[in-house]
């Protein structure tokens, strides 16, 4: 399953339902895999634009990553920018994960 650039449009407990469904729909050898917003920790350009963005739940890393592994088996969390004349603009992850025994 693939989610891409939705969950920074929940709020808490939005996210906590939407995974929960996810990780019972999820068959037991499935694979998640996410691609949202990092809220980067630094003031920055990408910072701003997260605050602008629509969804008004970008996260920092630590943040998304305490969310998610409560409901899946994160096998990878990879942050990335995406850039623009060599000056990040959107701080992003991607995350691949499974369902939790």
């Amino acid at each position: 399953m693939l989610v891409n650039s939705f969950f920074h449009h929940l709020n808490d407990s939005e996210l906590d339902l939407v995974c929960r469904r996810i990780s019972k729909t999820l068959a037991p050898t499935g694979v998640f895999h996410l691609l949202d917003l990092l809220l980067p920790e630094k003031h920055c350009w990408g910072r701003k634009l997260a605050q602008l963005d629509r969804g008004q739940f970008a996260r920092k890393a630590e943040d998304w990553k305490a969310i998610l592994s409560a409901h899946f088996e994160v096998d990878l969390f990879y942050p990335f920018k995406i850039e623009a004349c060599k000056s990040p603009l959107w701080h992003m992850f991607y995350l691949r994960g499974t369902c939790k025994p």
